[in-house]
């Protein structure tokens, strides 16, 4: 199975987050034929590394791109490293657990909206919109205050827009 894979240790800083999506964009043209997957690859990175840009102990961090075009279904998973503040783990696992579980996800992005306007620190808006608009799945786990999130998602049907290509694979 062949694996189109992308790792890079950076620093998430809020300057550098546009500039890390539109590398992961740019580089992921040449593989992804898939327009929407290729947006919401984007996306999810873009929220992942403004989450570590906001809320790591450092600014330092592990990117993990993974795309498998020939699995049964294609997949891609996104993976973010990072450290963080020993008292935000909890509640960041609890949040993940609370976006991975629910049944109607959109209606917990309607719920967030509303509680994160009564918030005045964090909304975790970018993790439920990884869940609602990227359609992905997300997981966490920790070691310490070392945390990883993954978002991944399946594959499945013919490609929303396949766009003409030149030259060779990276």
């Amino acid at each position: 199975m062949t694996t189109r894979t992308l790792a890079m240790s950076l620093q998430a800083i809020p300057q550098r987050v546009g500039a890390i999506r539109k590398f992961v964009q740019a580089y992921y043209d040449l593989v992804i034929r898939d327009a929407d997957l290729l947006d919401r690859m984007a996306m999810t990175t873009h929220e992942l590394m403004e989450n570590v840009a906001k809320y790591a102990a450092d600014s330092s961090s592990e990117l993990r791109i993974a795309y498998r075009p020939d699995g049964r279904p294609p997949c891609l998973e996104i993976a973010v490293t990072s450290r963080i503040a020993p008292e935000n783990v909890a509640p960041l696992l609890e949040l993940v657990e609370r976006l991975s579980s629910t049944d109607d996800v959109q209606a917990l992005y309607i719920q967030m909206i509303r509680e994160s306007a009564c918030r005045e620190d964090g909304s975790g808006l970018g993790l439920i919109r990884i869940r609602a608009e990227g359609e992905m799945t997300l997981t966490a786990e920790a070691v310490g205050d070392c945390v990883c999130i993954r978002a991944s998602a399946s594959v499945s049907g013919p490609p929303a827009k396949t766009t003409a290509r030149t030259g060779g694979e990276p």
